[in-house]
């Protein structure tokens, strides 16, 4: 709305059509008035231990080098790269910060996903399948290129031919979309060989604009389930808490275990909230509901069914 007076961008809550509650956000999504609200000092194990591995940390009289294994540091590691993790994981604060405001994405949002993802390393986790601060995934940027029109006409042309971008990702041959798909898993990869640490610190703030535009990508994505659903706008069928959660899911789990969740309380005539629809996602997309769970820092109801092997879903109604 042009009567919009929100000290920040509202993009998501544009796209459901459901502002933020009158007496404010929760902690998570947060966007504080400098980059010292976003100031976090969590032991990392995984960040703690790339530290130790490139030199960054001493920690040579720690019992097994300050490692318990080569992608976790152990109790000793931790304390000794105290200093050194608390510089690591708020360089990018700024960056971040800039990202909301040009977004929409709430700032403690993406710092919490990005505490969760990546521990703040911005190289490649395991393998080149997930890459950088949020650990982008192929299905994450299909996401972005195909979700956030805007973002997909400011990234094609840096890849592809101007008349070929023209046509709209998803008019692209799938060679084409793959292309694309590659070049944005990329874009989020800062490691870099040459680098002092083998990070290179300009990507990594760089991608940062990357993952506030894919999140975008997400909202609008559950935007369209939540209409192709109901045919009501997101904002009258959820809260704008729950929404948030919901994009969660998609980021973390896929579409594919939302949009059956999302199905199977509609169809119950179950109330299109958080502990109806976390009942619905089955097998591995329960994950989901500890990612949300840690990105929410503790403001998202446990689903309790999930405690036992086979948790009984919402029924649906039969004809």
């Amino acid at each position: 709305s042009p009567q919009w007076r929100g000290q920040h961008n509202s993009t998501c809550a544009g796209i459901w059509q459901s502002f933020p509650p009158v007496e404010g956000v929760p902690d998570w999504l947060d966007t504080p008035d400098n980059a010292a609200g976003l100031s976090s000092s969590l032991s990392l194990h995984y960040l703690a231990a790339m530290l130790i591995q490139n030199g960054e940390v001493d920690a040579s009289d720690c019992p097994g080098g300050g490692l318990d294994y080569p992608t976790a540091a152990n109790l000793c590691g931790v304390e000794k790269a105290e200093e050194a993790l608390n510089a690591w994981q708020n360089q990018f604060d700024e960056e971040i910060l800039a990202t909301s405001k040009e977004t929409g994405i709430p700032a403690q949002l993406l710092k919490n996903i990005f505490a969760r993802e990546s521990q703040l390393w911005p190289g490649i986790y395991h393998d080149i399948e997930e890459a950088g601060l949020g650990q982008l995934t192929e299905e994450g940027a299909d996401t972005a290129l195909l979700w956030n029109p805007d973002f997909y006409a400011q990234f094609c042309p840096l890849v592809l031919l101007d008349t070929t971008c023209e046509r709209g990702y998803a008019t692209l041959p799938d060679d084409q979309q793959a292309i694309l798909r590659g070049a944005l898993v990329k874009k989020v990869n800062a490691t870099c060989a040459d680098c002092p640490m083998g990070i290179d610190l300009t990507q990594a703030n760089f991608s940062v604009g990357i993952f506030g535009e894919t999140l975008v990508g997400n909202c609008a994505q559950v935007d369209r389930m939540l209409y192709n659903l109901t045919g009501l706008s997101s904002g009258e069928v959820a809260s704008h808490d729950d929404l948030w959660r919901f994009t969660l899911v998609n980021y973390n789990a896929g579409p594919g275990c939302l949009w059956y969740a999302l199905n199977r309380t509609w169809d119950a005539g179950d109330e299109l909230d958080w502990l109806h629809v976390a009942a619905n996602l089955l097998g591995g997309c329960r994950a989901g509901v500890d990612y949300v769970m840690d990105i929410s820092r503790g403001d998202t109801a446990p689903i309790v069914e999930f405690s036992t092997p086979l948790p009984t879903p919402t029924a649906t109604h039969t004809p």
